[in-house]
């Protein structure tokens, strides 16, 4: 696992494109925030009603580093200390994107993709993959959730994304690769709004605190294949494998 002193400096963070979004999204939420505009996800308050399915390749972060898992908890809990009925991404659920494979959608069945197929071709794009290191330096937000902002510290998520979409796309699948991911961001989706925020400007305070906080340094070698919810908190591993560190 990396330690500080392999963290990437300020100044090498700030000249990163993904900052560029990050810093996009932030620019949303403060407008939202005064404005109060913030968006509910109608879905959360009846979450089981909810079919829409979808097939992802991803890292949780439960894996290495307890003291990130640590910090991130700290942060939820300071804002569910202001907003406890907002939906608080739990520990266990928490994890990198990779690849989305299929955007969730509504009444999607596994049945009604070729499994062997689909397995056959992560486990070929993940052949020659390394391990992937990310530093997760300061959160964001907009208007319909807060996020951890991630650094890839390599090129090894760029690299495993390329490999995916090709051995995806040279699969013949009975559905379009999605385009949901673009190479380089690795953020992680921490709260989401399903309930009016009581203060608007109070939360954008607290996670202005948190802007450019670090909250760790992590190794990702256990990826998955899963059958999804929107939320990933129904969550059935199609594929596995651990990628040496």
């Amino acid at each position: 696992m990396p330690n500080m002193a392999d963290s990437l400096s300020k100044k090498t963070l700030a000249n990163r494109p993904e900052k560029t979004i990050y810093d996009k999204m932030w620019q949303s939420f403060k407008l939202a925030s005064q404005n109060n505009q913030i968006e509910l996800d109608p879905y959360l308050l009846h979450e089981k009603r909810d079919t829409r399915r979808g097939i992802t390749a991803l890292a949780y972060l439960q894996q290495i580093n307890p003291s990130l898992l640590t910090e991130i908890s700290r942060f939820q809990n300071e804002i569910q200390a202001l907003e406890p009925k907002q939906y608080y991404q739990p520990l266990e659920d928490l994890h990198l994107t990779i690849f989305t494979l299929l955007s969730c959608r509504e009444n999607f069945r596994l049945e009604d993709l070729d499994i062997t197929t689909l397995c056959e071709a992560f486990y070929a794009a993940l052949a020659q993959s390394s391990a992937i290191k990310i530093q997760f330096q300061g959160v964001s937000a907009s208007s319909q959730c807060i996020i951890l902002q991630g650094f890839p510290m390599d090129d090894a998520l760029d690299e495993l994304r390329q490999a995916l979409r090709f051995q995806f796309s040279r699969a013949k699948l009975t559905v379009p690769v999605s385009q949901r991911y673009w190479p380089g961001t690795a953020h992680t989706s921490l709260i989401r709004f399903r309930v009016p925020v009581n203060d608007p400007q109070h939360i954008y305070a607290l996670c202005k605190k948190y802007r450019d906080h670090h909250f760790g340094t992590i190794v990702l070698n256990d990826i998955q294949l899963v059958f999804n919810n929107w939320y990933h908190s129904v969550s059935k591993r199609l594929a596995g494998i651990v990628l040496p560190t």
